[in-house]
């Protein structure tokens, strides 16, 4: 059981979001704004479908820890990351570090961003534009942190 709950989640927090604060648009790639409510259902069905799943797992394990959510966005425009916001999920995940950025200029919900999978070492600096790193896998790029970080003033 423990990983099974491992694949859907890290112990933090629990919010409740207001989807009238949530923006009604966002901007496309061409500068115009795109509606993103079809997009919400979609979503918020899926994260009530996970949240249940969580529930049922962690009943099974005896467990009743708050689990958060890590909504990944790679290869879906921002109108994901706001449905995302929308239904209540305040983390999301990119795994390149390009798309994030492409994506965090267009998306208005204040969202924590998670850097997911590989990070090459010459993009560490980029790293410090994220509120967690998870793919830390040398000591060569905990270094390449480190100095990012330093040069940010935050821990990375």
């Amino acid at each position: 059981m423990q990983r099974a709950l491992a694949l859907y989640a890290m112990p933090i927090s629990d919010r409740v979001t207001d989807d009238a604060a949530a923006p009604d648009t966002v901007t496309s790639d061409d500068g115009s704004a795109e509606d993103v409510h079809p997009f919400r259902a979609l979503v918020a069905e899926r994260v009530l479908s996970v949240r249940q799943r969580i529930a049922r797992a962690l009943d099974r394990a005896g467990r009743a820890q708050p689990v958060t959510i890590v909504a990944v966005t790679k290869t879906h425009g921002p109108e994901a990351v706001e449905a995302a916001w929308a239904a209540g999920i305040a983390d999301v995940g990119e795994n390149k570090v390009q798309e994030a950025e492409e994506k965090r200029s267009r998306v208005q919900a204040p969202v924590r961003w998670h850097l997911i999978g590989h990070l090459q070492r010459n993009k560490a600096a980029a790293a410090s534009a994220f509120d967690l790193v998870h793919g830390m896998d040398s000591v060569r790029l905990a270094n390449a942190l480190e100095v990012a970080g330093r040069d940010a003033q935050r821990v990375i």
